[in-house]
């Protein structure tokens, strides 16, 4: 019985360590969610919304999406415009040149 019991300690032991961890982890990312302002988080929503496949991108896309993003940090749009009302490049270069 002996060797048995020891083994059961061994394996709660590791449960508890990876629990903590897990938590630790979760904490963490969790921390530096809330360091983000609300314009960071917005304007990284509508650029990862706006990035199609590393292998499509071509230099014109890069420099439309800097565009926006630099347009987007300096002008107040709203929460739903971001949302995806305005995610497709057609619309954003639209309201660029009418800027």
């Amino acid at each position: 019985m002996q060797p048995d019991s020891s083994f059961q300690i061994l394996n709660a032991q590791m449960i508890r360590r990876y629990r903590r961890r897990q938590f630790k982890r979760k904490r963490s990312l969790f921390k530096k969610g809330m360091q983000r302002t609300k314009k960071e988080i917005l304007n990284h929503r509508l650029v990862s919304s706006l990035k199609p496949h590393p292998c499509k991108l071509s230099t014109n896309f890069h420099k439309l999406l800097n565009l926006a993003t630099n347009t987007l940090a300096n002008e107040q749009w709203t929460a739903r415009e971001l949302e995806g009302h305005y995610c497709n490049l057609a619309t954003i270069s639209d309201r660029l040149a009418n800027a």
